[in-house]
C-alpha cells in the first residue's frame, strides 16, 4: 500500500470483475503483533475499503454510486489530487460537465504536471469553446510529455476547428500509443461523424463502449 502503482492495480482488477469482498481477501495484511491494531492503521483500512468499493461501483457503471464515494473521500483527503481526477472522470462520464472541468482545474492548480484525464478535460474545454484555456493545456501537455496519449488527444481537440483531418491523424496516433484508450475513440468516433463517415463513427463509438460503458459513446452510437 505503499506504491501508488497499487491504485492502478485496484482499477485493473475492478474492471474484471473483483468484487469488494475479494479485494479485502487479496489485499488482506497481517496482524499487528502488538495485538490490537492501531487507530490510524484502522482509520486507512476504513477509507482503502471505501476506495475499492467506488472502483467497483464504476467498474459495474454504477457511476453515481462510485462519486459518493469519492465526495466522501474527498471530504478526508481534500486537495488529494488522485481523488480530485477520479472524480472529475466520473462527472465526465456522467456529463456533468461543469463539474467536472471545475475538479479538473484544481487538480492542475495543485499538480502543474499532471498528465492523467488531461485529455478529457481538453474535450470538455473544447466543447465549452473555451479555446484560450485549451491552447495552454495543449502547450503545458507538449512541454511535459508529447508522446502520451493524452497529449495527441489534446492536440485533436485543439485541432478540431481548424482543421478536422489533422485533427483525425493525431486521435489514431493515440490509439497507436494505447489501442485501450477509450477518450481516442470517442474523439475519433466525433470526427469521423464530422467528415460524414457515420460507418467509421459508429465502430470507433463502439470499441469504446467495449471498454467501458460511457454516455459520449453510447450517444455516439445512436446519432
Amino acid at each position: 500500500r505503499q506504491c501508488p502503482y497499487v491504485f492502478e492495480a485496484i482499477a485493473a482488477l475492478a474492471e474484471m470483475g473483483l468484487s469488494s469482498k475479494e479485494f479485502s481477501l487479496l489485499f488482506a495484511q497481517a496482524p499487528n503483533r502488538g495485538g490490537k491494531p492501531p487507530g490510524d492503521f484502522l482509520d486507512a483500512q476504513r477509507w482503502w475499503n471505501r476506495y475499492v468499493e467506488a472502483q467497483c461501483c464504476i467498474a459495474s457503471h454504477d457511476y453515481k454510486g462510485g462519486l459518493d464515494i469519492y465526495l466522501e473521500l474527498m471530504q478526508r483527503f481534500p486537495n488529494n489530487v488522485h481523488i480530485l481526477l477520479e472524480i472529475a472522470k466520473v462527472e465526465t462520464i456522467i456529463g456533468k460537465n461543469e463539474e467536472a472541468i471545475m475538479n479538473f482545474e484544481k487538480a492542475r492548480l495543485i499538480d502543474p504536471n499532471i498528465m492523467t484525464y488531461m485529455d478529457e478535460y481538453a474535450i470538455l474545454l473544447k466543447l465549452k469553446s473555451d479555446y484560450t484555456k485549451l491552447n495552454k493545456l495543449v502547450h503545458d501537455m507538449l512541454h511535459i510529455d508529447p508522446a502520451r496519449p493524452e497529449t495527441c488527444i489534446a492536440l485533436a481537440a485543439f485541432w478540431e476547428r481548424k482543421d478536422e483531418r489533422k485533427a483525425l491523424t493525431y486521435a489514431e496516433k493515440s490509439l497507436r500509443v494505447d489501442d485501450r484508450h477509450i477518450t481516442g475513440y470517442i474523439m475519433k468516433g466525433n470526427l469521423h461523424l464530422s467528415l460524414n463517415r457515420p460507418d467509421l463513427a459508429v465502430t470507433d463509438f463502439r470499441g469504446a463502449q467495449e471498454l467501458r460503458a460511457d454516455l459520449r459513446s453510447y450517444q455516439g452510437c445512436y446519432t
